[in-house]
């Protein structure tokens, strides 16, 4: 899904919104939802909830509508091979991204794995 940018801002679409329905707000959501939660096959089961931990990964560039290319880092609660248990948060921003994952982290109290690198400015 290619990435839109208006006013130096990153515009937000989900999977079931047609590109005119966007709202821009300064990071890009996309839902891949794949909750799951295990269960044990004896009698007396209870639900067990899967690992998940915040991670932090880029910088992956994309081009604009202009032709350009920009760096994105990619913020995501995630399972225990690193894959997306649920939006993506891709954020222009080292910092930003940093930020969003740290609080993420904090407030969901999962550990985060930052897999990213900074850029030099």
């Amino acid at each position: 899904m290619p990435l839109q940018f208006q006013n130096n801002s990153i515009q937000v679409r989900f999977k079931s919104q047609k590109p005119s329905n966007t709202q821009t707000i300064g990071v890009n959501t996309m839902n891949t939802s794949t909750a799951t939660t295990a269960h044990n096959n004896n009698a007396n089961s209870t639900a067990v909830k899967p690992w998940r931990g915040i991670f932090l990964r880029g910088p992956e560039y994309v081009k604009t509508n202009a032709g350009k290319e920009v760096a994105m880092w990619s913020v995501y609660q995630g399972d225990d091979k690193g894959n997306p248990a649920g939006r993506v948060y891709e954020v222009k921003d080292y910092m930003r991204a940093q930020r969003l994952a740290e609080n993420m982290s904090h407030d969901r109290e999962l550990e985060l794995f930052n897999e990213s690198a900074e850029m030099a400015a």
